[in-house]
């Protein structure tokens, strides 16, 4: 695990409200304590390991620094981690070679990208979806989508990006600073053959998964962005202590999923419901009386109903951190005091 330091959530704040400034010092924490975990693990692999004293001072300094490095360098961490715990060294060799020529993202730009190893770099494509499939109970299953959805999504990605930016601008603002990678990959579900829509994982910070074929419109595809966002947003307040405390064990009925969830998945579940209100809610104004604002109005019901099922469970058995209680309130506060 990449290691903790003195609490920082707090000191960013809890408001729900998307601020880009709080998801930028998220982004810098994450890179600071990868930086730090990687250090440690130089430091006790160098009679074992070869470790390039140049490189690694220039890839420490740089995770330190205000560039952001691609979301890959997070995934072969912990493929490191795993690999020199198992004592395979050739592997944790090779991981440490890759490790040491990454970089930052230059122009610090934000990639779209589709999962295969042309984009990715050989093997990269499976370690991000296995960085991604982190539920063994209900495992996912991803590959790249087809050329021709990946064309025909390209548009719209742009429409809604453009379209988040002048209807939502702080949430367009948040996102950026969190997201410096969209993955376009396709997958199933092994438990439900059900499709996949997006996602995004602790263990791959600044990358966000979407399925081209998954949202329909522009206004939809922008509530998936925000959904995905979402959850980046909570890894990030969960850096210096978990939000739940309940054991994965333990299995609730979910908003959003079929499959009995964890609770942290349903606390999950439950803030990324108000966030997508909250986006939704952004572009009804402009859609009274057009045939938009029909549609509008029943994603605001069903995220104001998926948001109260899940606070529900959540009063009812959640085990929650002194983190984990402020930021749900923040979202109930929100939910409480939202028109529609």
């Amino acid at each position: 695990m990449i290691a903790s330091g003195p609490a920082g959530a707090s000191a960013a704040g809890f408001d729900f409200l998307p601020d880009a400034g709080r998801a930028r010092s998220f982004d810098l924490r994450m890179r600071a304590r990868l930086a730090d975990s990687l250090e440690h693990v130089f430091e006790q692999s160098r009679e074992a390991l070869r470790i390039d004293e140049g490189l690694a001072q220039r890839l420490l300094a740089g995770l330190r620094g205000a560039e952001r490095f691609r979301p890959l360098v997070f995934a072969l961490y912990y493929d490191l981690v795993d690999a020199i715990l198992a004592d395979r060294l050739a592997e944790a060799q090779a991981l440490i070679d890759a490790i040491l020529l990454e970089r930052p993202i230059p122009g610090d730009r934000q990639r779209v990208i589709v999962l295969d190893d042309a984009d990715l770099g050989a093997g990269n494509a499976s370690r991000y979806g296995r960085m991604m499939d982190t539920d063994p109970v209900s495992p996912f299953a991803f590959t790249a989508p087809s050329a021709e959805a990946v064309a025909a999504f390209r548009p719209r990605l742009e429409e809604a990006l453009a379209l988040m930016k002048d209807g939502a601008p702080r949430l367009r603002a948040e996102f950026d600073a969190l997201v410096s990678e969209i993955v376009l990959a396709d997958g199933r579900s092994g438990l439900t053959e059900s499709s996949f829509t997006g996602g995004s994982s602790f263990l791959l910070w600044g990358a966000l998964f979407i399925n081209p074929a998954s949202s329909t419109t522009a206004v939809s595809l922008v509530e998936t962005l925000a959904h995905e966002a979402a959850h980046s947003l909570l890894f990030g307040f969960a850096v210096d202590e978990p939000l739940v405390l309940n054991p994965d064990s333990e299995r609730f009925t979910s908003p959003f999923r079929d499959d009995p969830r964890p609770m942290d998945g349903i606390y999950h579940a439950t803030f990324v419901a108000a966030r997508m209100h909250y986006a939704a809610a952004q572009y009804l104004p402009g859609a009274l009386g057009t045939p938009q604002e029909a549609a509008i109005r029943s994603a605001l019901d069903y995220d104001r109903n998926s948001f109260q099922d899940g606070f529900g469970t959540i009063a009812a058995h959640g085990r929650l951190s002194a983190t984990g209680k402020a930021v749900i309130e923040s979202a109930r506060r929100y939910m409480d005091g939202a028109a529609t």
